[in-house]
């Protein structure tokens, strides 16, 4: 059953590799033949610009005295005019093919990642057979299971803008007397798979009379609990575009596990504020209200104001919730305080403000990124 189970997961692997490779394909054939089309309108734009131009210079070899001058003045100011449009065209068609070439860079990420997924999905496969095979003779009643899921909703993962798309190779842990279930990360699997190993020679031993001591240490020292540690239990996006527009956001956004099961509820606020309370008010060159981050003069200071309010509805068998998420700048991660409470409703009321400067690269993350929120808690033994 594991083998086909492992067969179903390298094969939906494949699949989603192929459907994304055919996506990214289709992608890349429209921007080529739109860059294509605008180089044409571009060169036609400029052949016109050239023909205008040497009409009125025939125009002026005509004129003399007053008429000479004027004509003079006016055709170096259309010559400037043109320029500028040229320079204008060719900005747009550099902006372009940079995004091309950032496409192709994301095909070649995501080829890579794709194929390093499937080389640790093979590599895995023997280990969880055998971590599921000590669970079934030592009577754990633990089934091991390989997952693929985004980076962000395991143990250790990040909580970067832009990795949000990111997967990786996981295991999902599964209790089957309380079918409860919680993610490792592969680095946490491969590191108890050695604990595991060694309880099962211990008992082994203890089983032949060789190691009367191996059941109180096997109690002490249990590498298929995670009593007591820190347990994901789950994730929120938040996307930040209306931050854009400078808008604030306050939001109730579902906390989903890694299978996108709702776990509860977060509710944040963020904002765009002046970089300090004593800075001024966030303006225009010209002095007036501004309607986007665009607005507000290139670099800026500003900063990015971050309420974690409160979640509720967490689950009941967990306790000491806190959150955490990382700053778009330096990505510094920021926590909540934890609580040692068994509050499946906390408030946080959590504030925490981060410097940004206001140019493209924040404009272009606000529009397209998102800002993920991480919530943790511990076993809560009383259940």
């Amino acid at each position: 059953a594991m083998n086909a189970g492992a067969g179903d997961l390298t094969s939906f692997s494949k699949e989603a590799e192929e459907k994304a490779s055919e996506e990214m394909r289709k992608k890349m054939e429209a921007m080529e033949a739109e860059l294509l089309k605008e180089r044409e309108n571009v060169a036609l734009q400029m052949k016109q610009q050239e023909e205008e131009l040497r009409a009125k210079e025939k125009e002026i070899e005509s004129l003399k005295g007053n008429d000479l001058v004027m004509a003079t003045q006016q055709l170096e100011e259309q010559q400037i005019l043109v320029k500028e449009k040229e320079a204008k065209l060719e900005d747009m068609l550099h902006a372009r093919e940079k995004e091309t070439e950032e496409l192709k860079a994301q095909q070649a990420r995501k080829k890579h990642e794709n194929a390093t997924i499937q080389d640790r999905i093979v590599s895995m496969l023997p280990l969880i057979l055998e971590a599921n095979n000590i669970s079934e003779e030592l009577g754990r009643n633990i089934l091991f299971e390989l997952k693929i899921v985004p980076l962000g909703v395991i143990e250790g993962g990040t909580t970067k803008p832009g990795d949000i798309d990111k997967n990786v190779v996981a295991v999902r842990v599964v209790d089957q007397g309380t079918r409860r279930s919680r993610l490792w990360s592969r680095e946490k699997f491969l590191d108890r798979i050695y604990a595991i190993r060694d309880q099962y020679h211990k008992t082994v031993l203890v089983q032949m009379g060789d190691n009367p001591e191996g059941d109180e240490e096997e109690q002490e020292n249990d590498p298929f609990a995670d009593e007591d540690l820190e347990i994901l239990v789950g994730h929120s996006h938040v996307y930040l575009d209306w931050l854009y527009h400078l808008e604030p956001i306050d939001i109730n956004t579902p906390v989903l596990d890694y299978k996108g099961k709702n776990e509860g509820e977060l509710h944040v606020q963020i904002s765009v504020t002046p970089a300090s309370e004593h800075a001024p008010a966030l303006l225009t060159e010209a002095g007036g209200q501004p309607e986007s981050l665009d607005d507000i003069p290139r670099d800026s200071k500003i900063a990015i104001k971050v309420v974690i309010v409160n979640a509720r509805g967490l689950p009941a068998h967990l306790k000491s919730f806190w959150v955490t998420y990382a700053t778009f700048t330096d990505h510094e991660l920021i926590s909540t305080p934890r609580p040692d409470t068994v509050d499946i409703h906390p408030s946080f009321n959590h504030t925490s403000s981060f410097p940004c400067l206001a140019d493209k690269q924040l404009s272009d993350l606000m529009l397209c990124e998102s800002l993920t929120f991480q919530v943790w808690g511990k076993h809560n033994c009383s259940t």
